[in-house]
């Protein structure tokens, strides 16, 4: 159907369901990561934050508020900065990151035993942009725990 100029009428048929769905999931999804009882982080390749959940402010004593003016440098003790500074390097050059054993501080600067497992978070084309990071405060467990 056209007129003289050749313009016409083209009506496309999307089957949403699969969106819906999708959207759905990814609410789930952020619920848990909003709500887990664990600290979720994320950071720029500079280490400015940039995500903060429940669980790092019940963790680290740091609204969401604080912690979006805040550098991940800011809860790593002094004897820990080197380490911290090698798995950002470390994902910077595509290499894996395996899960640690390592220390945080909190707000009120009491040193926190954390088990932290890093994920590299990347743009459309693979390139590492962000970290996130899920800490566990083990302070005081034991291997029986």
């Amino acid at each position: 159907m056209s007129g003289k100029n050749g313009s016409g009428v083209v009506i496309t048929f999307v089957d949403i369901t699969r969106i819906k769905v999708g959207e759905s999931s990814i609410r789930r999804l952020a619920t848990v990561v909003m709500d887990s009882n664990d600290a979720i982080t994320a950071y720029d390749l500079e280490g400015n934050i940039s995500a903060w959940n429940k669980g790092a402010k019940k963790m680290y004593g740091y609204s969401e508020a604080e912690a979006m003016k805040m550098n991940i440098r800011d809860i790593v003790p002094n004897d820990k900065k080197a380490e911290a500074l090698d798995f950002v390097h470390k994902l910077k050059e595509e290499k894996e990151v395996s899960s640690l054993n390592t220390q945080r501080k909190n707000k009120a600067g009491r040193v926190l035993d954390v088990w932290l497992t890093v994920t590299k978070l990347v743009d459309d084309e693979g390139k590492t942009i962000a970290v996130a990071t899920t800490e566990r405060d083990v302070t005081g467990w034991t291997k029986d725990d």
